[in-house]
């Protein structure tokens, strides 16, 4: 908003450089649903394939089956930090300005274009159950000094989720030990989008006119997710997660338009025109189906993964006895993107664990997430 208000004032300074402008024409949103994302560092690290690996606390997100075999009690935090378009120094310092009462545009950059992400969250596992927040976010910011215009973007999505696995006391003949599960969840989401056009003439000498469309949507609702594991040997684990059983999104979409006319250079009361309406969108159902053996060189885990987007996620761990050090590596491959390859390290002292991970792809680092956890 700070953005916004400092373009209208440079706006009605600059005074009238090109043909009269429309507003922007609102698109009709949807709030976009990324099903499957790494909200750990371990799991990222190994290229998200990590269905059949899943245990404790992030099992509530990957795989409702894995709470079977949780820790006595384990807790765990972590947050994926990402920042393109300019470094976090830089943007502190724009806000920082865009803070003050009257802005220098000096202190500006001619142009903004930048993009921030972040994914995670935390919770607690007790024995067979288990309750986490999880959720991620992102948004674009793009303005031109020179144009004066502005535009924004941004989504999130929040998962409170509880839930419990057992155990089923029946070893099936050719399959192994099963082990179910599932979660009831919360999911609170919304999608936003922004776009201030070029000042315009308005009626009658030395009259300005700037628009700006803003279009948001948010909804929440309850769903399940279920999964399954199966050992079929000491070595060899399959599993398979399905999420968002019958989630629903319902809230509110809201249309405005808010027009600043500014007259011999000073601001008018500003017209507002707002529309709201009732929202739901119905969310299809995603699945996921992985594979992990530990292959007889100990502390070695291999995975892989596949998934309802037709991704394939390959990933591998080799730990230290009592995993004191992990290192880690993963890929993801995918018929639409080039592929990520992921690197990654845990360690843990007592019941304290830490863990880092980062992601490049084309040569240019990624994401990095940083986690913590208590296990005991």
């Amino acid at each position: 908003m700070a953005l916004a208000i400092w373009i209208e004032a440079m706006a009605v300074g600059a005074g009238i450089g090109g043909p009269a402008a429309q507003a922007a024409v609102a698109p009709v949103l949807n709030i976009p649903v990324i099903p499957w994302c790494e909200m750990d560092a371990r799991s990222f690290a190994m290229g998200g394939a990590y269905v059949a690996v899943a245990q404790g606390v992030t099992a509530t997100y990957w795989n409702p089956a894995g709470l079977a075999s949780s820790p006595w009690l384990q807790v765990e935090a972590g947050v994926q930090p990402q920042l393109t378009g300019t470094n976090w120094q830089t943007l502190k310092g724009i806000l920082d300005e865009l803070r003050r009462d009257q802005p220098d545009p000096s202190q500006l950059p001619e142009q903004l274009d930048v993009q921030a992400a972040a994914a995670g969250g935390g919770g607690v596992a007790l024995r067979t159950a288990g309750a986490a927040v999880w959720g991620w976010g992102n948004g674009a910011i793009k303005a031109d000094k020179q144009a004066q215009t502005l535009s924004a973007d941004s989504q999130y999505w929040l998962d409170a989720v509880a839930g419990a696995g057992m155990t089923v006391p029946l070893v099936l003949p050719g399959l192994g030990r099963v082990s179910a599960g599932a979660v009831v969840k919360h999911v609170t989401a919304g999608t936003g989008w922004m776009r201030q056009d070029p000042p315009h003439p308005g009626p009658g000498p030395g009259t300005v006119v700037v628009s700006r469309t803003t279009v948001q949507a948010q909804g929440s609702g309850n769903a399940l997710d279920l999964g399954a594991r199966i050992a079929l040997s000491p070595r060899w684990v399959i599993g398979g997660a399905v999420k968002n059983v019958g989630l629903t999104l319902e809230g509110t979409s809201t249309t405005r338009l808010d027009t600043v006319t500014s007259v011999g250079g000073q601001p008018q009361t500003p017209g507002v025109n707002e529309q709201l309406q009732p929202f739901a969108q119905v969310v299809t159902p995603s699945w996921r189906v992985g594979l992990a053996t530990e292959p007889g060189l100990p502390g070695l885990l291999l995975a892989a993964d596949v998934d309802s987007q037709r991704r394939v996620h390959l990933g591998g761990e080799w730990a230290l006895p009592g995993r004191l050090v992990s290192l880690r590596a993963g890929t993801v491959l995918s018929d639409q993107t080039r592929p990520e390859y992921r690197v990654g390290a845990g360690a843990k002292l007592g019941i304290l664990a830490a863990d880092v991970a980062a992601s490049w792809q084309q040569g240019e680092l990624g994401q990095v997430f940083v986690q913590t956890r208590l296990e005991f």
